[in-house]
Order: structure tokens, then C-alpha cells, then sequence
């Protein structure tokens, strides 16, 4: 597909079953400052999950640099996937809130296995830093 060759996923083959698996973030690109009241578009591609799915959650960076244990906005995408084989590419929009002082986040995408792991164990990653200003 257009654009393919020069995403996060270039050099894996499309329309074939990723091996080995994984996710990655093309948009933002980290260091990012997005303005306050601009939706979140977050853009990848993932291959090797199950049925294309792919969490995107995004985490308060704390001063010390740590990360709050829970997110300020989670939600599921499935990636567009050529006839159900991977890689596919996932789009979701977020709207945070509004900050009243810039806000460094780390927006993490990611899957687990669907079997047997426990429900919050991440099998692939992937995560970008950027600033809602």
C-alpha cells in the first residue's frame, strides 16, 4: 500500500503472517508537542496479533520520570489488514483533556497472547514520548 515502504513497519512483507510478531507507533513521532483541545491520532501497524487488535494507552510521565500505573485514555483499535494476513494498520483518534500546563505522555501499543497468559500481560510493544501542550 501507498506509504507502506516508509512506515514504522517497512522491511516486513505485506499480505504474509508476521514472524515475528510486533506493533509500531508511525504517528506522532516522539519528542512531539501536540496543542491543547487537538485530538490524539495515534497511526500504526501490527502484525501477529490476534484478530488485528491492538491497545493504544496513554501514561502521565511523572517528574521523577516514572510512569503513572494507571492510563489517562486507553482504547482498542483492529488494524486494516490485506485479506486477514499481517501486517495491518490501526488508526484511533483520542481526546485528552484539555491541560492547563504542557503534560509529557508515553503512548504505549500493544497486544498479549490470547492464550492463557493472565489478561495484562503485554506480549509485544511499542511507545513513543511526546508533550500535550
Amino acid at each position: 500500500p501507498p506509504g507502506y515502504a516508509q512506515s514504522c513497519a517497512a522491511g516486513r512483507e505485506w499480505d504474509v503472517v508476521s514472524t515475528p510478531k510486533f506493533v509500531c507507533i508511525d504517528s506522532p513521532v516522539g519528542g512531539t508537542h501536540i496543542p491543547r483541545g487537538t485530538p490524539l491520532v495515534v497511526r500504526g501497524y501490527v502484525g501477529g496479533s490476534f484478530e488485528n487488535n491492538v491497545v493504544v494507552a496513554v501514561y502521565r510521565v511523572l517528574p521523577d520520570g516514572t510512569l503513572e500505573t494507571k492510563p489517562i485514555l486507553q482504547q482498542a483499535a483492529t488494524a486494516r489488514t490485506a485479506g486477514g494476513y499481517g501486517p495491518g494498520l490501526w488508526e484511533i483518534t483520542l481526546n485528552p483533556a484539555p491541560a492547563t500546563r504542557p503534560l509529557t505522555v508515553r503512548i504505549s501499543a500493544y497486544f498479549g497472547s490470547p492464550r492463557g497468559l493472565p489478561e495484562d500481560a503485554v506480549t509485544v510493544e511499542a511507545a513513543v514520548g511526546v508533550v500535550l501542550d
